[in-house]
């Protein structure tokens, strides 16, 4: 599908995620897909760009405006990397082609990282299952497609929409208990702290983790 995008505005709920960004911290949400083979890089980067044009409010840069940031349509490619074992480091964008989606392998494992002023995880679950789909096409399977958007389909105004518009319910300030936002504290937990970006994974019992949560 051509993609005859150009600029986006950013949705009202994520003006602020570029402006509170530093080199070591930005706003980011993972998915992360295990296949029962081993990944084959060379096609899930084809399937990733194709997967993009489908998706033209995802297929962008940002850029700065006068008074907020804004999309540019980002006719580079998609590349896909190795996956290094970083858990919460920010998107380097001049690697990365300018892409807010950062797509790294390892493996049978495959880790999908979205900035968040860029999509919510509803947006990107649409993303991966058509990547995932085109994949297995490539791959030479027969993959069910029921629920999937299909790469030819034109978007909807729904897709391109701000939803904040649709969502936003006038509030005034007085009628805001601010304290109740606040919450609690933060649990603080003992031990040695790693770096930032030492930790690859880790396990748990699902049980304990369960019986706190009830806590």
């Amino acid at each position: 599908m051509k993609n005859k995008y150009k600029n986006f505005t950013l949705d009202t709920a994520s003006r602020f995620y570029p402006i509170l960004r530093t080199r070591k911290t930005e706003s980011l949400f993972r998915y992360s897909v295990v296949l029962k083979d081993e990944v084959d890089p060379i096609l899930l980067e084809a399937a990733a760009n194709r997967t993009l044009q489908r998706f033209p409010t995802m297929c962008v840069e940002i850029k700065k405006g006068y008074a907020w940031h804004y999309f540019k349509h980002n006719t580079r490619h998609l590349p896909i990397w190795e996956y290094d074992g970083f858990v919460k480091k920010p998107i380097d964008r001049k690697r990365n082609n300018k892409h807010n989606i950062r797509i790294a392998y390892k493996g049978k494992l495959v880790v999908i990282d979205f900035f968040h002023a860029l999509c919510d995880g509803r947006a990107a679950l649409e993303y991966i299952k058509l990547l995932f789909a085109i994949y297995a096409k490539e791959k030479g399977y027969s993959p069910d497609l029921v629920d999937i958007k299909s790469e030819y389909d034109v978007p909807t105004e729904e897709e391109m929409e701000n939803a904040f518009h649709n969502i936003y319910i006038e509030t005034k300030l007085k009628d805001i208990n601010l304290k109740e936002l606040l919450g609690e504290k933060p649990l603080l937990i003992k031990g040695t702290p790693l770096s930032d970006y030492e930790l690859d994974s880790a396990y748990c019992d699902l049980d304990k983790i369960k019986d706190l949560c009830k806590e």
